[in-house]
């Protein structure tokens, strides 16, 4: 959810203009679950495949079993802009508040969601998903995925570090300011 709004404050043209806006941010939590890779080929008649597929993906969870943290976000922007004699020529200053209250939490699953601060994280994700099957790790011991329902610590477990930040860019922006100050025409 987005909320914004804006206030123009009434002052003389000789001053200028001055304008602030508030934005209010409201991300419910992105849900994940604990998904891995398990080989089906024992268990499956190659249909004609050249190559039979080595591993698919397998959900051990439900889907949203797991969520990220909730986002709230204030944001403040104050504008002022001044006329100079030259047509159409302003003088303006633009200051923003991102993060108002400093919030913090673990937001992004992603990354890039929140803001152009937000660089996000590459193709892994902000968190650590990495669910440890006997297609990955020899200590896991296998199971048939069409007849029997997997076991935690048995057929699959996650690994120590599943559902822990894997760069900064997992946490909500934190209090940021920013300023322009410049001329346009």
């Amino acid at each position: 959810m987005r909320a914004w709004a804006s206030y123009e404050f009434p002052v003389p043209d000789a001053i200028g203009r001055v304008n602030l806006g508030v934005l209010q941010y409201f991300n419910s939590g992105t849900p994940y679950g604990a998904q891995g890779t398990v080989d089906t080929r024992p268990y499956v008649t190659n249909p004609g495949y050249s190559n039979a597929p080595a591993t698919v993906n397998y959900y051990f969870t439900a889907r949203d079993a797991f969520h990220m943290d909730r986002l709230w976000r204030t944001d403040l922007a104050l504008n002022y802009a001044h006329k100079l004699g030259v047509k159409k020529a302003e003088l303006f200053f633009r200051g923003t508040l991102v993060n108002a209250f400093n919030r913090q939490g673990l937001t992004n699953f992603w990354g890039g969601v929140n803001t152009e601060l937000d660089l996000g994280c590459g193709t892994g994700g902000c968190i650590s998903t990495t669910v440890l099957t006997n297609a990955n790790n020899n200590t896991v011991a296998r199971f048939n995925p069409f007849t029997e329902t997997p076991v935690e610590s048995v057929n699959w477990r996650k690994a120590p570090t599943f559902g822990q930040p894997t760069s900064r860019f997992a946490y909500q922006t934190p209090r940021t300011y920013q300023f322009a100050l410049g001329f346009r025409f």
